[in-house]
């Protein structure tokens, strides 16, 4: 996966240690607070997960890499190094709308479906 910085990721064993069904919409009040519209959320799951996770930059030399690069609990890599790998939990909100799921970062990632 690359993201908007041409920084890639990886993810080893992948494991959810905790499912819980949501009884508020917390994607319809994410849309409506963000977005000013509102989903028609027909399920949705609140899941955390731990996983095995390293990064790689490919960045053009002539790129400056500013402080903001960088999530807080991301390691430093070098530009076309793999980083260690390194173990993580994270939360996420699943939900379906017209028979699709969808996920939303819960916790410190962004949202992507």
């Amino acid at each position: 996966m690359y993201d908007s910085f041409n920084r890639r990721s990886e993810i080893q064993d992948y494991k959810i240690i905790k499912i819980e069904k949501s009884d508020t919409s917390q994607a319809k009040k994410w849309a409506e607070n963000n977005f000013r519209f509102s989903l028609n959320v027909e399920d949705e799951y609140e899941v955390t997960a731990t996983m095995e996770i390293r990064y790689r930059c490919d960045y053009d030399e002539e790129y400056i890499i500013d402080s903001g690069l960088y999530a807080k609990d991301e390691p430093y890599c070098y530009n076309g190094l793999w980083s260690e790998w390194q173990t993580v939990s994270h939360t996420y909100l699943m939900y379906k709308i017209d028979g699709e799921w969808y996920v939303l970062g819960a916790d410190n990632e962004d949202g992507s479906s």
